[in-house]
């Protein structure tokens, strides 16, 4: 009998368990479905005002126009084509993926500006490739394959590292080059 009773208990509480992970996990999918529009709205916004960061001409949203390369980065283009979007992605930061849009202009293949759109650095070492943090991203501006070495100055290169975190600095700057190189190679005039 003892047993008995103690199974139906076991059996009580495991009833209740299940019916609170039920309606928890409802509840995480509702709210999911109730804030998704808003969190992608909100994803969008954020990716326009990088973009204009770039290029503040830039109008439009075309954050959804864009075609994959073979290295899977994100091309875009304006309007008036005159300047090249690309959104890549290295995994050579020190804490793992940089994401990173780049504005080129196509008539001479300069860089009109580069923005970190996300990234899992250090703070306070590695977080100065954000804008809001360091201007250290703006010395991209205006630089092109032919005027520059797109390597760390500790690494023979044009660009400052920032003291105690050399390897987020080297990802961005070498991610940079590789793709002015391809968009010299592909989409400048």
């Amino acid at each position: 009998m003892k047993a008995l009773i103690f199974n139906q208990k076991s059996f009580s509480a495991a009833k209740r368990l299940l019916l609170c992970a039920f309606f928890s996990l409802s509840s995480l999918a509702i709210i999911n479905l109730l804030l998704f529009e808003k969190i992608n709205n909100a994803e969008k916004k954020a990716k326009l005002a990088k973009f204009q960061e770039i290029y503040p001409q830039l109008q439009a949203d075309i954050s959804e126009k864009y075609k994959i390369d073979e290295r899977g980065r994100k091309i875009f283009t304006n309007s008036e084509k005159e300047i090249l979007f690309v959104e890549a992605m290295t995994n050579k930061g020190y804490s793992g993926e940089i994401k990173v849009l780049i504005g080129i202009n196509k008539i001479n293949c300069n860089l009109v500006g580069v923005r970190i759109l996300e990234h899992k650095e250090t703070p306070g070492l590695g977080d100065k490739i954000e804008t809001r943090i360091s201007n250290w991203i703006l010395n991209f501006n205006g630089k092109s394959i032919k005027n520059t070495n797109f390597k760390v100055k500790k690494d023979g290169g044009d660009f400052d590292a920032f003291t105690g975190a050399t390897i987020t600095p080297r990802a961005v700057v070498e991610l940079v080059g590789e793709v002015l190189l391809d968009a010299e190679k592909k989409y400048c005039n």
